[in-house]
């Protein structure tokens, strides 16, 4: 897999590096190649139990250092653009 170098450290409220969405993508295209992902307003949505449960400790804090945020309500991943 390839992983993009991140521009500088983010939180859950900041607009977002094109290279810090595209990694979250990365990842959950991994364990769900045959994924959907949408985008609403100001946020995108990918990401399902599958990668919840299969990805790595590593990969899943990368997720919440990326600014992408598990949502209980929807079952997915979540990340504010």
């Amino acid at each position: 897999m390839m992983f993009l170098p991140s521009t500088r450290s983010v939180n859950y409220w900041d607009y977002r590096d094109m290279r810090d969405i595209l990694q979250g993508l990365l990842i959950f295209n991994k364990y769900e190649p045959d994924g959907y992902f949408s985008a609403e307003h100001d946020e995108v949505m990918c990401g399902s139990t599958k990668t919840k449960e299969n990805a790595t400790e590593e990969e899943l804090k990368q997720l919440e250092d990326l600014g992408w945020r598990w949502q209980e309500e929807y079952e997915c991943y979540a990340c504010f653009t």
